[in-house]
């Protein structure tokens, strides 16, 4: 396999033979390396945290239960803000939602997820939380118990007490897509 740096990204991204998979307008594209077992997905949205947490995740979980797609190589455009994030490709079709022995493997693998869990707060990579709950911007005390439990009753109308919960490890984009 060839080295997966800076150079192989720019490349490859360039290429009129790389095949372009997705492609969101103002979000990310991921597209399939020809030749190589390798996918590239890039833009704004994609961060370092992102790769950290996809390699956590690739660590953590069973890959007989819930495959993550090995983080190879990321880097950031200093120039222009875009991130690249290099990973192993994996070949499939995206889940059949009327296929009830696919939703079922889809339930052993979000359980699988839920496994992984912890006493507090706290994206997996351990950066600040993005997502649809963090549009406005994390609160300070994120991840902390009573720091988040204060920030969600602040626009809950009904509390929340998060003591004595667990926190579990989320896949933030069940896309189907993005599950094969």
């Amino acid at each position: 396999m060839a080295m997966i740096d800076n150079n192989f990204i720019r490349r490859h991204v360039n290429s009129s033979d790389s095949i372009i998979l997705r492609s969101i307008p103002g979000g990310s594209t991921v597209l399939k390396v020809p030749k190589f077992d390798v996918a590239i997905k890039f833009g704004g949205g994609v961060t370092e945290n992102e790769a950290i947490a996809q390699a956590t995740a690739f660590a953590v979980l069973d890959s007989a239960i819930i495959h993550v797609p090995k983080v190879l190589h990321f880097y950031c455009d200093s120039r222009t803000g875009i991130g690249y994030l290099t990973m192993e490709w994996i070949n499939g079709s995206p889940i059949d939602v009327q296929d009830c022995v696919q939703v079922d493997a889809l339930q052993i693998a979000l359980d699988h997820l839920a496994s992984v869990n912890r006493s507090f707060p706290r994206p997996i990579s351990l950066g600040e939380p993005q997502g649809i709950l963090w549009e406005d911007g994390a609160p300070d005390e994120y991840h902390t118990v009573e720091g988040l439990e204060n920030w969600i009753n602040l626009w809950q109308p009904t509390s929340v007490d998060l003591r004595g919960e667990d926190f579990v490890l989320c896949h933030l984009d069940t896309a189907a897509d993005n599950m094969l």
